[in-house]
């Protein structure tokens, strides 16, 4: 009996091999995901709550640029001069959009109003590597002498929402499929 490994065994080791390799870099790909979702997701209502705040505070008005195309997000303040306050980065690896007037948009511009208001309401989708809308971030205007604008931020539990439908479902939308945090 000859002593070594036959070119069946080697196939059947090399494919064992690919197997766990692709199992494993998915299970990669889904973590760099939910991180990514979450830190796109807190950087959003950070950006959002801190710029009501300073404007409940100080009465100055400020620009909140939502720039999905290169994942950006910047903050100007529009009282008197224009200045760029604070950029943050979004993660690459994410959707983002903003649905106005049937349209996705590729860029939305909030404004706070002196009193730590918005002028508009709106909404924020965030989609997963799938296309899949994982996170809606609701932004509602106050009518109030004063008082800061809600922000509600949703996580999708069962909804068909995904990136090339969302201008269309976005008006028909479910809170037993999203789950308010």
């Amino acid at each position: 009996m000859k002593k070594g490994v036959t070119l069946i065994e080697l196939v059947v080791v090399v494919a064992l091999g690919a197997i766990l390799l692709s199992i494993a870099s998915l299970s990669v790909i889904k973590v760099k995901e939910g991180r990514a979702l979450v830190e796109g997701k807190n950087k959003i209502v950070q950006a959002l709550r801190q710029q009501l705040v300073k404007s409940f505070n100080t009465g100055e008005i400020y620009e909140i640029k939502f720039d999905y195309n290169i994942k950006k997000i910047e903050v100007r303040e529009i009282t008197g001069i224009k200045t760029l306050k604070e950029q943050l980065e979004l993660p690459k690896i994410l959707k983002y959009t903003t649905v106005y007037d049937d349209a996705k948009l590729s860029e939305a511009i909030a404004l706070t109003n002196s009193k730590g208001g918005m002028v508009d309401s709106f909404s924020i989708y965030i989609f997963g590597v799938d296309d899949k809308a994982r996170y809606r971030i609701s932004i509602d205007k106050i009518n109030k002498p004063s008082g800061l604008a809600y922000i509600n931020t949703y996580k999708n539990k069962n909804s068909d929402i995904n990136y090339d439908n969302v201008q269309v479902k976005h008006y028909d939308f479910n809170y037993d499929k999203w789950k308010k945090e």
